[in-house]
């Protein structure tokens, strides 16, 4: 086998290479955010697809009146249970370390055992930006283009879920911009004296002894908010100079996946090529996500520079 000009030799892992070293600092992406707000399915083995059934939901019309009459005896209205496919086909994501026998002899650090933290990392993180890519496709919004990101949007959205009878809980998923920045969440916290300032008529917490602005300064961010739980991904979508977030119940998006083992969606294992002198690291993932209602969910763009 040739080999790559990416090989991971001596030239490039030198960190930790012909001296004492202290610990490994590695720079992960932020990854595994998304797994914990939608819906995750093994494929059965033997399956290629995995299957979401989704039942429609009934009208209180559907009842026939007339049964709230004493109607002893009588048929109760006939009704048919509806059900829609949502079909999610697995597909691999890959990628590959060459390491040399050189390049770890000479490296103090564990160069091979980090190798594969970072390629299962790596793909935690691909797994987060597929995830991400279906806010926008949310039919409802709580958008505010122009502007900070104000809890009228946050109410807005729980109010939007609530109507179409989404699930609860509910998982917000914004930008760290979003969340933190100069138009962020936090203004209406009482995070900051910028010149873009809360508006108590727009629902901000930016107000004295308010218990939410305390969980903000005693934590850094607002994690709980009623049936709200919040999170930050830089995953999350950009456009232009805005952010695509989204709140959601867990039944708003689904994910079907091969289970590689211990119920994880990623595996990482090493191959041998010997005539190069070589290990190849290699981590798998095969997952794809898909909408499943769309009313469980809910688009948050905003303003972030």
């Amino acid at each position: 086998m040739a080999q790559s000009a990416e090989i991971t030799d001596v030239a490039v892992a030198a960190g930790g290479k012909g001296t004492a070293v202290a610990a490994a600092i590695v720079q992960f992406q932020k990854a595994n955010v998304m797994g914990q707000c939608i819906t995750m399915q093994a494929a059965p083995k033997g399956n290629a697809v995995v299957r979401f059934p989704v039942y429609t939901k009934w009208s209180s019309g559907t009842i026939d009146p007339a049964m709230s009459a004493n109607a002893e005896g009588a048929d109760a209205a006939l009704t048919d249970v509806e059900t829609t496919s949502v079909d999610v086909t697995p597909i691999r994501y890959g990628l590959y370390a060459q390491i040399t026998d050189l390049s770890t002899f000479v490296n103090a650090d564990a160069v091979m055992t980090h190798s594969g933290q970072l390629l299962g990392n790596q793909l935690a993180r691909v797994f987060d930006e597929k995830v991400a890519a279906l806010f926008d496709g949310f039919s409802n919004t709580s958008n505010l283009t122009t502007d900070l990101l104000r809890m009228d949007q946050i109410w807005g959205a729980v109010a939007s879920l609530e109507q179409n009878d989404a699930p609860k809980p509910y998982h917000c998923i914004l930008h760290p911009l979003q969340m933190w920045g100069g138009f962020g969440l936090s203004k209406e916290l009482g995070a900051g004296t910028a010149a873009i300032v809360a508006d108590v008529s727009h629902g901000s917490l930016n107000t004295a002894s308010n218990p939410i602005s305390d969980q903000y300064y005693n934590n850094g961010a607002v994690t709980k908010l009623g049936p709200i739980t919040f999170y930050t991904s830089s995953a999350v979508n950009a456009t232009s100079d805005q952010h695509i977030g989204a709140m959601m119940s867990s039944d708003a998006i689904g994910c079907g996946y091969v289970d590689l083992g211990g119920g994880s969606m990623i595996e990482i294992k090493a191959g041998r090529d010997e005539p190069a002198a070589l290990t190849e690291v290699v981590g798998n993932a095969y997952f794809a996500v898909s909408e499943l209602v769309d009313v469980y969910g809910v688009e948050i763009k905003t303003e972030t520079s």
